[in-house]
């Protein structure tokens, strides 16, 4: 009789057990995506670097390809920050192998962004690369002739592709990647 007693108590104490250490991992999870985006390299940086940082990391997040990334694959399950020589670096990868790496130079004027995502089709490619376009340069863009490819090469990997498309401010580049006919990748860059 004290047997049946004592079994259900087991039973609620190590669910409750299991409960509570599944809850602490996952906030150790989050706080360990805190981290890695709060890199130990901003230790000792003047504070008006790191609010650069910090105003480079919030465009990324406001930006057209991160906003997309979220909506299709929920919040990122990694991400990095880094500041080497004045370039700060910020990349988030998502489920299902999608990445979004970003990168800006103040001094060379040097910005890009590159956007990894497999089920985008070409016209939503395109329309996400112009609203990156406006986001970086205001309501006016660069001048990306998006009426036709500038140039289209093999890419890095067997039956991938590349298309990209050039505007007239600041070496301004767009590029779609395919992988034979699916779309792959974007990209946009610039140098001033």
């Amino acid at each position: 009789m004290a047997r049946s007693v004592l079994t259900p108590a087991r039973f609620v104490t190590g669910a409750c057990i299991a409960i509570a250490m599944s809850l602490i991992g996952c906030a150790s999870k989050l706080e360990r995506q805190a981290t890695r985006c709060t890199p130990d390299s901003l230790r000792g940086v003047a504070a008006a670097r790191q609010k650069a940082v910090r105003e480079f990391r919030a465009r990324v997040t406001s930006g057209p390809f991160y906003r997309e990334l979220v909506q299709r694959l929920g919040q990122p399950e990694a991400c990095d920050l880094a500041l080497d020589e004045g370039v700060i670096r910020v990349s988030y990868r998502f489920r299902s192998g999608a990445t979004l790496e970003a990168r800006i130079n103040p001094e060379a004027e040097l910005t890009e962004q590159r956007m990894r995502l497999q089920g985008v089709d070409r016209k939503r490619a395109i329309k996400l690369l112009k609203q990156a376009e406006h986001t970086s340069f205001g309501k006016d863009g660069c001048g990306i002739g998006w009426d036709r490819p500038a140039e289209e090469s093999r890419g890095r990997q067997a039956g991938s592709r590349e298309v990209s498309y050039e505007g007239e401010t600041c070496n301004c580049r767009a590029r779609v990647t395919y992988q034979n006919d699916s779309v792959v990748g974007l990209g946009l860059s610039s140098a001033c």
